[in-house]
């Protein structure tokens, strides 16, 4: 298996929406008028351009529905699951991959499977049995495997980590399966042994210039014999308690094969050096470790011929000048400054009107008023970011439409007048929606209207899983996937 190409993605993509498309149809079957606006509010997410934010908003549903109906909360995870692969398979099916999008996809996977863990840990793994790219992610599957075990105790928690990381190696040697042994390992030592001797005898069939999924797999499944040196010990200390003699045999014969077809870097996990293994190899595989010595040597001839090369094509590359540099940088500056100061007038003047209209000695009027002053004041901030936003540092708008996943400046703004206009909308939720229909922007509109409807659904209680709301934003979820 050579990563993950566009039509397995496809494929994976197909089983999601087989599974999620109109499962989702169970939302809301209550009679109440607020079940029917969150209903109406998921809906219209479906207009959203970004498929980011559409999973994000999907996300907060699925988080104020969980508690009260399990299968309605998995349907709209895996509607945002849909989302996110469908975006995939269009990225890498374009001739120039947009490596930074791909990672904000990943990150919006991440966030949607770890919520899914805590919903129900065993549609999850049922959910990750294909070959998918998030086998890539050995943290999120680490949690994953670690979770099914921990629910189920003893020996059967330990069978269901076993099978499901067997599963997961049909389809080749990734950091999935590596997560699997790892969980393994420490519930039921010797079936970690038998399943780390698989892992590397699969190894025998894989081609380390083909796949370097596969290449980084095997540093891990190595990494994890470290004793305790850590990571600051650069060589590897052997346990033969994990791997038999015989696997770390055919490990280090594949690492060396790895490190020698690592012509192109992108091939090679570029933190790797040869020389932290070569103790190890030359123990286990004699033969490859002196195959790689002379490469090596070969290697660093050649780098020393073609370094007077290297340097003129260096100096011949146009770069900007430091006065074009420091031009540029002045200019972004100067448009963040701008900004900064809209939203920190904005903020002022919302607090204020918060204030107002929370004081229920003032008459109706003068707080619907304030409600209606705050949409405006919020206004002001987010038309400014759209006339600025081709300037900004770092993007917040792609394509026109503000990133609710990129939980900035502006990302804050809203999150204030959606405050002030869901409280409100619990005693007046007429004058509420109508002042929502006026903020900047069809994707805000949509944001807020989810969260008033979300707030009206649930009640004075508010979000259901606060953990999975917008005001915590997920940040337990957004750490980067491990390579």
């Amino acid at each position: 298996m050579s990563g993950f190409s566009p039509i397995a993605a496809g494929v994976v993509l197909l089983a999601l929406i087989a599974s999620a498309t109109r499962t989702f149809g169970s939302v809301g079957t209550e009679t109440s008028p607020a079940s029917k606006k969150f209903e109406q509010a998921v809906e219209r997410t479906e207009n959203l351009h970004l498929p980011l934010n559409r999973a994000y908003l999907y996300r907060q549903a699925a988080g104020a529905v969980a508690q009260r109906d399990k299968s309605e909360a998995l349907a709209l995870l895996k509607r945002a699951l849909s989302d996110i692969d469908a975006a995939e398979v269009a990225v890498r099916s374009e001739g120039a991959v947009d490596d930074a999008l791909l990672r904000q996809l990943e990150m919006g996977r991440r966030a949607t499977i770890l919520q899914m863990l805590r919903i129900d840990s065993g549609e999850t793994l049922r959910l990750l049995a294909a070959p998918q790219t998030a086998d890539a992610d050995m943290e999120l599957q680490h949690q994953v495997f670690d979770r099914v075990g921990s629910e189920n105790s003893g020996t059967k928690g330990a069978d269901l980590v076993r099978d499901a990381a067997a599963r997961k190696l049909e389809f080749g040697v990734t950091p999935a399966v590596v997560a699997g042994y790892d969980v393994l390992r420490r519930r039921d030592a010797g079936a970690a042994k038998l399943f780390g001797a698989a892992i590397v005898f699969r190894l025998k069939t894989i081609d380390p210039a083909s796949d370097p999924l596969a290449v980084s797999s095997a540093f891990a499944l190595l990494k994890l014999q470290k004793g305790d040196g850590g990571r600051r010990d650069s060589k590897v200390n052997l346990s033969s308690s994990a791997l038999d003699a015989d696997s770390l045999t055919t490990l280090y014969q594949f690492i060396g094969d790895a490190f020698l077809a690592a012509q192109d870097p992108a091939v090679l996990v570029l933190t790797e050096k040869p020389s932290g293994y070569m103790q190890a190899m030359q123990q286990y595989a004699p033969e490859k470790a002196e195959e790689l010595a002379l490469a090596l040597a070969a290697a660093s001839t050649a780098a020393a011929l073609a370094a007077p090369s290297t340097a003129q094509t260096a100096i011949a590359t146009e770069q900007p000048t430091a006065e074009e540099k420091a031009q540029l940088e002045a200019a972004r500056a100067q448009v963040q400054a701008r900004l900064a100061a809209q939203i920190r007038e904005t903020s002022t003047h919302t607090r204020l009107l918060s204030q107002r209209v929370g004081q229920t000695t003032l008459s109706a009027e003068e707080r619907d008023n304030a409600v209606f002053a705050a949409v405006e004041e919020a206004n002001r901030s987010l038309s400014l970011g759209r006339a600025l936003a081709k300037d900004l540092e770092p993007e917040a708008f792609s394509n026109g439409e503000l990133e609710f996943y990129g939980f900035g400046q502006l990302t804050g703004v809203v999150d204030s007048v959606s405050s002030i206009l869901q409280r409100y909308a619990l005693d007046h939720p007429g004058v509420a929606e109508d002042a929502a229909s006026r903020l900047d922007g069809p994707e805000v509109q949509t944001e807020v209207e989810l969260q008033i409807a979300i707030r009206e659904m649930n009640g004075r209680e508010g979000f259901s899983d606060d953990r999975d709301g917008r005001r915590h934003r997920m940040q337990d979820d957004l750490a980067r996937p491990t390579p």
